[in-house]
């Protein structure tokens, strides 16, 4: 994050070395603090962040950086877990958690379950609003070129690895999803066209 002038954690050579010697969870964490930092979770889970790094606040506008800064902890917006030896591992961005009948879903967790489905060059997913369950889940989905989509094979590989809840009530074909400069799935414009 800019706000963090750079990483705040990191997974060191020992623990990739050991990764790739059978501890593959390690490979899926971000690693522990850096020296200097500290980290810890919010009761929601949020990855809040202090250190020497965290910058003082955002030029010209107190209202943001009394949002993002909270007795000197920066909110990252993130979601995390901290395992037992001091791992992070990201679990989504917190906006991009869907809350359906009350239940958690992590967008991120389906996206990639579906990204290894049949056909399927690139996935998004996102909450719609549903009357009934607050929201429901929604994949954006970009097909391989010339492959017949089969939503009902999607469907079948996500139960296979997901709970109900968690498989898309929604799948969308696209041709390609929207992304900024950077790549990254600007998720707030396919939420936007869901309401539209």
């Amino acid at each position: 994050m800019t706000e963090l002038a750079g990483n705040a954690v990191f997974l060191d050579a020992e623990a990739h070395r050991r990764g790739l010697l059978g501890e593959e969870h390690l490979l899926r964490s971000a690693g522990k603090p850096a020296p200097g930092v500290e980290l810890r979770l919010a009761l929601d889970g949020e990855i809040l962040v202090r250190g020497e790094q965290v910058m003082l606040g955002y030029w010209n506008d107190p209202e943001a950086t009394a949002t993002a800064l909270i007795n000197g902890w920066l909110s990252t917006g993130d979601i995390g877990r901290i395992d037992e030896h001091g791992y992070l591992s990201v679990i989504d961005r917190s906006k991009d958690i869907i809350i359906t009948g009350g239940e958690n879903v992590s967008s991120r967790e389906v996206e990639d379950v579906l990204i290894a489905a049949p056909g399927v060059v690139r996935v998004a997913v996102v909450g719609a609003p549903d009357p009934r369950w607050g929201e429901m889940v929604c994949a954006f989905i970009v097909a391989a070129e010339g492959d017949q989509f089969d939503e009902n094979a999607l469907v079948a590989h996500g139960r296979a690895q997901l709970a109900g809840f968690k498989i898309p009530k929604r799948v969308i074909l696209i041709d390609e999803l929207p992304v900024n400069a950077s790549g990254k799935v600007l998720k707030n414009e396919l939420r936007a066209r869901l309401v539209e």
